[in-house]
This record gives structure tokens, sequence and C-alpha cells, in this order.
């Protein structure tokens, strides 16, 4: 069955693949930051921050609203201690900007709430 599926290549349209690439931008921004938790952001960190965990709870809580599910994230330091010093960009693989992402869960309504 599979391989009748392949039989005949059946390449998407630009209408269907324009379609596909703008539901892949509306799930990108509703998702969240792409962060792989690679932590080498962690180590550079003056105000020893757990980037990945902020920014799994600050994901979770754009996806569910519920941020209890992340474990640890009551006890992690508020992203508002985040110095703003851009250090951590340079140790970044996926290139995110990260103090951007700490000053916007520091400064949304319950972007660092903690349930």
């Amino acid at each position: 069955m599979n391989q009748k599926t392949f039989e005949a290549p059946n390449p998407l349209s630009a209408d269907e693949s324009a379609v596909l690439h703008k539901a892949v931008a509306v799930f990108m921004e509703q998702t969240g930051v792409p962060c792989s938790g690679c932590r080498y952001c962690c180590e550079s960190c003056p105000a020893q921050l757990d980037i990945p965990l902020l920014i799994k709870g600050y994901n979770e809580r754009n996806v569910s609203v519920e941020t209890w599910r992340v474990a640890n994230l009551a006890s992690a330091k508020s992203a508002e201690n985040c110095l703003q010093c851009g250090i951590c960009l340079n140790h970044c693989p996926q290139k995110i900007d990260i103090p951007a992402v700490m000053r916007k869960l520091a400064t949304e309504p319950d972007g660092d709430k903690r349930e």
C-alpha cells in the first residue's frame, strides 16, 4: 500500500507549497523558540540562568499555558535576572537572540509567571 503512494510522483503545486509554508510559519510562531537544550549558553551566563529551562517554560506557556508541566521551572532564577549582556549569543548554535527572549519573557503579562 505504501509503495503505491510513491509510484507516481505528485509534488505539491505552488499554491499547496505556499499554504504549507504558511502553516509552518504559524506553527513555529505559536510553538516558540527553537532551543535544543544544548546548554552551551549556561556556562557563560554571568547571571547563572538556566536559559534552556526558561525557554522551555516560555514555549510551554505558548502552547498549553500550563508551565507547571516543566519540571524545576518554579525553582529557577527568573528571566528578569538576565543582564542583557549578550555573552550567551556567542555560544548558541541555533543563533537564538537569547537576551530578546529573556526580555520578552520577563516583560510580557504573565511572561515569567510560575504556576
